[in-house]
Order: structure tokens, then sequence, then C-alpha cells
């Protein structure tokens, strides 16, 4: 499996690249309408004509904003089929590689969990999967249901 490796607060997080539709620079953002808005969200992209919202991938993981750096993105993922079509941004930090981690890694269970911890190349990887993020906010409506990083899972 193919991984884009980044870093939330000094932690290793990796999301497989089936999951990403797009890396674009850290670009500014629309405010979003009133009805439209929630807590977590930093604006809206404006991606092809649609309005996309975007979160803070480290403030989600850890309680911590991104800085802002050259190594700064916005990751564009399509949502699950039950979303019908929706894409979410996430702001990250520090995406400066793409790793391949065995498939027979057993401990990542994507389809299950929001985030796993795996070991390769000496380093602990936190596995994360884009569509349980977008399940909390289209299907829950509640991003405080992710875990957070340096947190008991």
């Amino acid at each position: 499996m193919l991984i884009l490796l980044m870093k939330v607060n000094n932690h290793h997080v990796g999301i497989d690249v089936k999951e990403v539709v797009e890396v674009i620079p850290r670009v500014s953002l629309s405010a979003a309408k009133e009805d439209d808005r929630h807590d977590h969200s930093q604006g809206n992209l404006s991606y092809h004509g649609k309005f996309v919202p975007v979160f803070d991938l480290s403030y989600l993981l850890a309680l911590t904003s991104t800085e802002q750096s050259l190594s700064s993105r916005i990751i564009v993922s399509q949502a699950p089929s039950s979303c019908k079509g929706n894409k979410i941004g996430l702001i990250a930090a520090h995406l400066t590689s793409i790793m391949t981690i065995p498939v027979e890694q057993k401990n990542w269970l994507h389809a299950e969990k929001l985030m796993n911890l795996v070991q390769q190349d000496d380093m602990a990887i936190h596995l994360l999967s884009v569509e349980r993020i977008m399940d909390c906010y289209y299907a829950y409506g509640d991003l405080n249901m992710l875990p957070k990083i340096g947190a008991p899972i």
C-alpha cells in the first residue's frame, strides 16, 4: 500500500493514496456560509466550481494549528459513496514523501478504524482513514469523535 506521509504535532501520519484526489498548495479559503459552518472548519475551498469544506488535520487530531510552511498543503479527498460525491479538504504540514507499507501489514484495518499505529522503517506511523473522518463530518456531524494523537486509543 502507498501512503502519503506527513507530520501532525511531531507525529508521523499516513493516508492511503487511494483516498487522495489531489494535493494542492495551501491557498486562501472563503468563509463558510452560516448554515454550512462547522465548529472546526477553516473555511471553504473553491474546487472545480464547488465549495469544499476544509479542516486543519493538526487541530482535528492534536488540538494544535498546522504551522504555515512551504510544505503545508491541502489534501482533497473524495467522500465515500454514502456521501453523494462530496469532497473534503484537510490542511496538513510536512507533506514530503510517499512511502510503501507492505500489504501484509495486518494491523491496518481501514474499514473498521479511524486510525491505527504501525511500525515501519524504525518509525511509528498513525495510519489515518480519511473515509472515517468524512463519515464523522457528513454522516454524524461530529468531528469530536476523532481520536487524538497522544491520547489512549
